[in-house]
């Protein structure tokens, strides 16, 4: 999804950290590595005019439920590879000989 400019406020780097929760408050440099470089595979949208960045609240709040999701998605791939690992040396070692 992008951000729609006509509804959704946007806000330079700085503010848009300083917008965020006291509790998880990252630096403004820290919003410019989602953007540029992101977590987990996944990007912060963001709108550039002229040279400076800007996004949004809601850039941000979309941005963490694909982060979760993304993290969801990686652990049950590691449990099912898990278990299909359990479940082949199980296999093995109650057809081996006493």
């Amino acid at each position: 999804m992008t951000i729609d400019t006509r509804s959704e406020e946007l806000l330079d780097l700085y503010a848009l950290a300083d917008s965020l929760p006291a509790a998880c408050r990252p630096n403004h440099r820290t919003v410019r590595q989602w953007i540029h470089c992101g977590v987990g595979g996944v990007r912060l949208e963001c709108v550039r005019v002229g040279a400076r960045l800007f996004s949004t609240r809601e850039a941000v709040d979309r941005f963490s439920v694909r982060i979760s999701e993304a993290a969801d998605r990686a652990r049950q791939e590691r449990y099912a590879k898990k278990l299909a690992t359990t479940r082949s040396t199980a296999a093995t070692t109650e057809g081996a000989p006493s």
